[in-house]
């Protein structure tokens, strides 16, 4: 969870236990917790780089793992400070660089969040039985 009014980007780079190497960079947002922006590069591995992060005040909890799933054996977290740069050593043996920088949120992306938040409680409104229109959020 990324603390309202900022966006914290991580960036994540090292080589997957099959030898590929992996990379991402994904940007969180206090906005709303649902949507990243970012990208990754997994080549011909089975493995992807995955991450997340916790902000508490100036410090970032950044969690890497190989896979979405973030299971504990593919899995390892560092505390950062913004712009900082620290090594994961991931139960494989695995060294993952990864940079955290913090920014405060655009307008945009504040507006982008809030679209998406409403449209999400409007999904789960009408999973609940009470129907209305949707209005799906810009894509950006």
């Amino acid at each position: 969870a990324v603390e309202p009014g900022s966006a914290v980007r991580v960036q994540a780079s090292g080589v997957a236990p099959d030898g590929v190497p992996l990379w991402a960079d994904f940007t969180a947002f206090g906005s709303q917790r649902i949507y990243r922006k970012g990208a990754y590069e997994k080549g011909e591995s089975r493995y992807s780089l995955f991450t997340s992060v916790v902000q508490e005040g100036e410090r970032l909890r950044v969690t890497v793992s190989f896979g979405r799933e973030f299971r504990p054996h593919l899995t390892g977290s560092i505390d950062l400070l913004p712009g900082h740069t620290g090594v994961v050593t991931l139960p494989t043996g695995q060294d993952i660089v990864v940079t955290a920088t913090v920014r405060p949120e655009t307008p945009d992306e504040i507006e982008v969040g809030r679209q998406r938040m409403a449209y999400r409680n409007t999904l789960q409104r009408l999973r609940s039985g009470f129907p209305e229109r949707i209005e799906r959020p810009e894509q950006g």
